[in-house]
């Protein structure tokens, strides 16, 4: 990721303002959904998978889809992951049947991850960013969407809701975006950069990657 990556909120228009913020573990509720959906062809059913890449300089988890491989015993397994710096050299592709343990296919969908107020929505050099504010204690922030079906707004002016789970647009672009190989920022898959955001504001951002694991999730065909 670049820089742009550790300022993104500070583009859409400064923070939703939540007061209280403090280190209490998070209290995550119910009506999750994961961003995005799983692909489902004639092959079978292809996870999406959130890289567990957190850390203060990427406060959130980049998502693609894992390719289904083939245990010793010759059953399926699935890639549960995968680690920073290698997105770029494991073979990835867009295409479910080439070779390479994640890809992410032109125009998958990017999915609201609970109902809230869409509070920022603007395009930038990473593709267009999103924020949407679900009420205290949370927000989630969305990254490099190649196109959005949400009105551009700032500061929730738009006064426009989603619903969990409901399509905000499609997975894509960044800087330097190769439509050939599926490439953003020059280097990386195409892929979702998703920010759980706690007391309301990128500052307090928190790992979701362990309660993701357990949200409702859809297929894109």
């Amino acid at each position: 990721m670049n820089v742009d990556d550790e300022i993104l909120w500070l583009l859409l228009g400064g923070a939703i303002i939540m007061l209280g913020a403090s280190a209490e573990k998070p209290v995550w509720g119910s009506g999750w959904h994961y961003p995005v959906p799983d692909y489902l062809n004639k092959q079978g059913r292809f996870p999406a998978v959130a890289s567990q890449e957190f850390h203060a300089g990427h406060r959130g988890l980049d998502i693609l889809l894992a390719r289904r491989g083939t245990s010793h015993a010759g059953q399926p397994v699935i890639v549960e992951g995968f680690p920073p710096g290698q997105k770029s050299t494991d073979g990835i592709t867009t295409e479910a049947d080439a070779s390479g343990k994640f890809f992410a296919p032109k125009g998958l969908w990017i999915l609201a991850a609970r109902e809230g107020k869409v509070w920022s929505v603007q395009p930038t050099n990473n593709g267009v960013m999103v924020v949407i504010d679900h009420g205290p204690p949370w927000a989630t922030f969305y990254g490099h969407l190649d196109s959005c079906r949400l009105k551009p707004t700032t500061r929730g002016e738009s006064g426009e809701t989603v619903a969990a789970g409901e399509i905000i647009g499609t997975m894509g672009a960044g800087l330097n975006t190769d439509p050939a190989k599926g490439l953003v920022d020059g280097q990386h898959l195409r892929h979702l950069h998703f920010e759980a955001w706690y007391k309301g504001d990128g500052s307090h951002a928190v790992d979701p990657e362990a309660e993701m694991r357990s949200w409702k999730r859809s297929v894109w065909q």
